[in-house]
């Protein structure tokens, strides 16, 4: 009966070892989950924040484009009023003398 109750404290403090390197193993597991999880997130922020910063700047670089075609509209505009002057001003000088009809 010694014997036995001995037995079965070793088997009951086995058993707690047991549980408790089991217990163990898991915290263990589920801290690697959560820092692949944590790392996952993070790889995905830093992706999303490059997306973000090339999508900027493919706005940006829309906004100059639009801006540059706009002025050079405005220029062209300005170049042909001009010269529709200039042509004015000469028919207006030759129109008198007959030479432009």
């Amino acid at each position: 009966t010694r014997r036995v109750a001995s037995l079965e404290e070793a088997t009951a403090a086995l058993r707690e070892e047991l549980c408790a390197e089991r217990e163990g193993r898991r915290a263990a597991a589920e801290a690697a989950k959560a820092a692949a999880e944590a790392e996952r997130r993070r790889r995905a922020r830093l992706r999303l924040r490059r997306l973000l910063g090339r999508h900027v700047d493919l706005c940006r670089a829309e906004g100059a484009l639009r801006s540059a075609r706009a002025q050079a509209r405005r220029s062209l505009r300005r170049q042909v009023a001009q010269q529709l002057t200039a042509m004015g001003s000469v028919a207006a000088v030759l129109a008198p003398a007959g030479l432009f009809k």
